[in-house]
């Protein structure tokens, strides 16, 4: 198993479907081709390229490699809004109880968090509207 910073430093550009790798490709200043729906879809086609047609794809990793651009500014407005509108939970490892996104920090571990982070999500969720 390979780290995925050291994949990351030394690509040119990075393809994801929608996952979390391609948000750790953007923070390091990498161009990023989505072909599902990402979150950070939403920052400039110069830095993010969402791809849903797989025939298009060639020419717009092409494309993104002649034109690719770092917009921190618009990184720094999305990380912002995130954090703005968003609530901390251990969503990955703690609420969907996956290993491995904190290194072996799992639910199992921590139940009285993952009961924390389910009541935060859900009175967030019930505040929403």
């Amino acid at each position: 198993q390979m780290d995925a910073k050291k994949i990351i430093e030394k690509a040119k550009l990075v393809a994801v479907i929608s996952g979390s790798i391609g948000f750790e490709a953007i923070l390091r200043k990498k161009p990023v081709i989505t072909m599902g729906n990402a979150p950070f879809n939403i920052l400039p086609p110069t830095m993010v390229r969402h791809v849903p047609d797989l025939s298009l794809l060639s020419e717009e990793i092409n494309d993104l490699l002649r034109h690719s651009e770092h917009d921190e500014m618009a990184l720094y407005a999305y990380v912002m809004s995130i954090m703005d509108a968003g609530i901390p939970i251990n969503f990955y490892s703690g609420l969907l109880e996956r290993e491995g996104a904190y290194r072996g920090i799992n639910a199992t571990d921590h139940p009285e968090s993952r009961s924390r982070d389910i009541k935060r999500l859900a009175q967030y969720v019930w505040d929403f509207d």
